[in-house]
């Protein structure tokens, strides 16, 4: 399969996918399913208990933009690239335009 032909294929299984009847019914994820139809796996995160319930404790504090957790961060980037100071930010977006100012 040329590089044409695979772009053809991955469009016309888009199109298939965005146009099905009930599509809100059709974007539960399953067992390498999704829609009825095989999907190809890009990767598959390896996260283990410890991190998720990190994440949940953050959650839980409600104080997921600012807060100790944040703060622990900052200082532990900082000191791993060797600098004095590190700002954590909530986007890529917002991180550029950090670094404009």
């Amino acid at each position: 399969m040329n590089f044409n032909e695979f772009k053809d294929t991955v469009t016309s299984l888009s199109y298939s996918v965005s146009y099905q009847k009930n599509s809100m019914a059709n974007l539960i994820l399953s067992k390498g399913k999704y829609s009825g139809m095989n999907y190809i796996k890009v990767s598959e995160p390896l996260i283990n208990e410890e991190e998720i319930e990190a994440v949940a404790k953050v959650l839980r504090s409600g104080m997921f933009v600012s807060g100790k957790q944040v703060e622990e961060f900052e200082k532990s980037f900082a000191t791993f690239i060797g600098v004095k100071y590190a700002v954590a930010v909530s986007s890529g977006t917002a991180a550029l335009h950090l670094s404009l100012a």
